[in-house]
């Protein structure tokens, strides 16, 4: 485990490894050619601000919760997290795939971003969701989107429970858009 008192400010050439949980009040990481890899949580109460040359693998990720601090996590390969509950906005940037194999919650706005699929295990939303991937957009279980939510994606985009967006739903898929349970956007597509 790493855990700091104050901020914690991780800065490598290469890889950054952390075998269990990584707790600071502000986390700041960049692994400038390599991987940034923490096998247990990512946890702060304070904004978060990982980067990487190469791929971004966490558990449970949780930044900003009481305070709403942003957080952003950005990968010239792939981002691999188990879970990610932010407070604040959340940019997510991926050179790859962009997956959140559980449940992606963000309290504001969310800007997710990948050249290969995003995944999500399920999504929640509460201020606008903008979506880009060069693949495919892929929620496993339901989506909830307080505000517009604009996805753009080079393949299709699958959304296996409900997709409910309280304003309006943009959806440019060139694999088209499929919905499993029902489809709801208050203020049309």
């Amino acid at each position: 485990d790493v855990q700091v008192t104050g901020a914690a400010n991780l800065q490598a050439q290469q890889d950054i490894q952390i075998a269990q949980n990584l707790m600071a009040s502000a986390i700041t990481t960049q692994s400038v050619a390599g991987n940034t890899t923490v096998g247990g949580q990512v946890g702060t109460a304070g904004a978060l601000d990982m980067r990487a040359g190469g791929n971004i693998a966490a558990g449970q990720v949780v930044a900003g919760v009481a305070g709403g601090a942003a957080a952003s996590i950005d990968a010239d390969g792939s981002v691999q997290l188990a879970s990610l509950e932010t407070g604040g906005d959340n940019a997510g940037r991926a050179g790859q795939d962009h997956a959140v194999t559980g449940e992606m919650a963000v309290q504001d706005h969310a800007d997710v971003q990948a050249g290969g699929t995003i995944q999500a295990g399920s999504l929640a939303v509460g201020a606008g969701l903008q979506a880009q991937a060069g693949g495919d957009i892929v929620v496993n279980g339901d989506a909830l989107v307080i505000g517009n939510a604009q996805l753009q994606s080079g393949g299709a985009q699958q959304v296996a429970g409900n997709l409910q967006v309280t304003d309006q739903l943009v959806s440019d898929a060139q694999g088209g858009l499929q919905v499993g349970g029902d489809l709801v956007a208050n203020n049309g597509l």
